[in-house]
């Protein structure tokens, strides 16, 4: 490799340095982030979505606080009430722990899912 060549090439690592360099200060100097526009059509759903359903009637429901598989037995401590909005209330939910305390689980239940009838056996 000749001088000139070697001269060349470090010149170019240099540019090619400086563009990078140019590249993150401007994403630091705009907060590091940069506008997706598809992203914020989605945060903007997301917000709307939010706030038709805190605008909407609340339903009392139990939330399943343990994975639990079928031939358990519900416990209190096994169950959370909670309220959500009502079009997100499965169909069968359940809102009274005593329906469900000391009854067997019928089928395999999530943690954090709403329990239903269908999830009691009889």
């Amino acid at each position: 490799m000749r001088v000139n060549d070697r001269t060349t090439l470090t010149l170019q690592k240099i540019a090619l340095a400086s563009v990078i360099f140019v590249a993150g200060f401007s994403l630091t100097a705009c907060g590091g982030q940069v506008k997706d526009p598809q992203m914020e059509k989605f945060k903007q759903g997301i917000q709307e979505q939010a706030a038709k359903e805190a605008q909407e009637p609340k339903l009392d429901v139990l939330i399943i606080k343990r994975d639990m598989k079928e031939g358990d037995v519900f416990k209190e401590e096994d169950l959370i009430p909670h309220q959500m909005p009502k079009s997100r209330v499965p169909a069968g939910a359940l809102s009274d722990a005593k329906s469900a305390i000391g009854k067997k689980v019928a089928h395999e239940v999530k943690l954090g899912s709403v329990l239903t009838g269908a999830a009691v056996s009889p």
